[in-house]
């Protein structure tokens, strides 16, 4: 009998806004952690360092080039000077 393997995933909840990671063991749920501060941060530093924005500060405009929210393809960004 093959036991499945632990693993770990990463959910979102459209309905909650809620990023989770969830923890199975042997293909059974067992804990789930919101990581969603910690994801959104992170995110946004990669999409800072990414952009070349400078350390001191920036701005990122982000637009969705698709309306429906598992079909984007990409996400267009530009850096906006600050006056």
């Amino acid at each position: 009998m093959n036991k499945e393997p632990s693993e770990l995933k990463i959910n979102y909840n459209h309905e909650t806004g809620v990023i989770s990671l969830q923890a199975y063991d042997e293909g059974f749920f067992n804990w789930e952690k919101d990581i969603t501060q910690d994801i959104m941060e992170i995110a946004v530093e990669k999409l800072f360092d990414d952009m070349d924005c400078p350390a001191n500060g920036g701005v990122i405009q982000l637009e969705r080039v698709n309306d429906k929210r598992n079909g984007v393809n990409k996400i267009l960004a530009e850096v906006i000077n600050k006056k």
